[in-house]
């Protein structure tokens, strides 16, 4: 996987991709005004960032794939990915993970579900998924355009930075 850019401690706020803008197209991810489009894959799926905690040497990428259908969770769902290795001996981080599902279908865009999972994440390259919604919560079963949103921080280092990764906007239907 190829890092994408490392961003600072101040990212812009969730609510700014809540920002009315022209009507979406199928795979973009202007329906939310952020004014980032960022690289995507050819699967439609957002950059990816990284995350770095100086004090400890650790290195993160943040990665969230676009929403979609899940039948085992009977709702509209999106993932994020994070995988950390160190340079260091420190063999975990704790990673707390704050995730954003918003959707536009015909009135002005508002959050459909949101997550906020903390894990003890192993610094070895092992790949981590964080859930929004969470297993439990409020499922999400209707049509419409969804976003999703993940900002991630380093939770054994407060004074690492914030890393967060935005996926295209894409139209998904219940089955």
């Amino acid at each position: 996987m190829k890092y994408g850019r490392t961003l600072g401690a101040a990212t812009a706020a969730v609510s700014a991709m809540l920002i009315a803008a022209a009507p979406p197209s199928q795979g973009s991810s202007e329906l939310f005004g952020n004014g980032d489009t960022g690289r995507h894959t050819p699967q439609g799926d957002s950059e990816i960032f990284e995350i770095k905690s100086a004090q400890a040497r650790v290195t993160c990428k943040v990665h969230a794939n676009n929403p979609h259908w899940s039948r085992g969770a009977k709702s509209v769902i999106y993932k994020s990915r994070v995988q950390c290795l160190s340079t260091t001996d420190n063999p975990t981080s704790g990673v707390r993970c704050k995730g954003t599902l918003s959707y536009k279908a015909g009135g002005s865009p508002a959050v459909a579900a949101s997550s906020d999972e903390k894990k003890t994440v192993k610094n070895d390259g092992t790949t981590y998924t964080y859930y929004t919604p969470e297993a439990g919560s409020r499922k999400v079963d209707w049509s419409g355009d969804f976003q999703g949103s993940t900002t991630c921080r380093f939770t054994t280092d407060p004074g690492g930075e914030a890393g967060e990764s935005t996926t295209s906007v894409v139209h998904v239907k219940p089955r």
